[in-house]
């Protein structure tokens, strides 16, 4: 099998859409021996090709990507990511008012963490722990147990 056939074979198309059939009309099946060590080449090739552009390149930051939201009261939405967005969420900041608080953060619904905080100090409740990655399938919220919150997060959106 050369280089350009399957080259030329999978132009203009993407893996979902290639068949198997397609490799085996070019060059029959390729099995692990000296002649075909090119043909394994080019397949290693495309695969790693199509992992650079396609695959999570371990929550790589995009540069320039940090942002921060706040949201003041005692529940409301933190992040909500558009098309395939994925980020890395490194802190989430309470600073009660006047009480002492227990505020619980959700992905989806679902409780990520508690924390209990003192009044008028902010803390970091993700701190010790490791960064949250959400996509845009997931929407970040909080609730507050009774008086109203100044909740912050910061993330950046890393590479997918």
């Amino acid at each position: 099998m050369r280089r350009e056939e399957i080259q030329n074979l999978l132009k203009s198309q993407d893996l979902g859409t290639v068949k198997p059939s397609a490799f085996k009309q070019v060059g029959n099946p390729i099995f692990p021996d000296e002649s075909a060590r090119f043909g394994m080449e080019t397949v290693r090739d495309v695969v790693d090709t199509f992992r650079a552009v396609h695959s999570p390149s371990f929550g790589s930051i995009i540069s320039q990507s940090g942002k921060s939201v706040s949201v003041i009261g005692d529940s409301g939405q933190l992040l909500a990511l558009d098309g395939n967005e994925v980020a890395r969420i490194f802190i989430v900041s309470v600073s009660p008012t006047t009480l002492p608080e227990s505020v619980t953060i959700f992905v989806d619904g679902l409780p990520y963490v508690t924390a209990n905080t003192d009044p008028l100090v902010a803390v970091n409740i993700l701190a010790g722990m490791q960064p949250l990655f959400v996509d845009s399938t997931q929407v970040v919220t909080f609730t507050a147990v009774s008086a109203t919150q100044t909740v912050s997060i910061g993330y950046n959106l890393v590479s997918q």
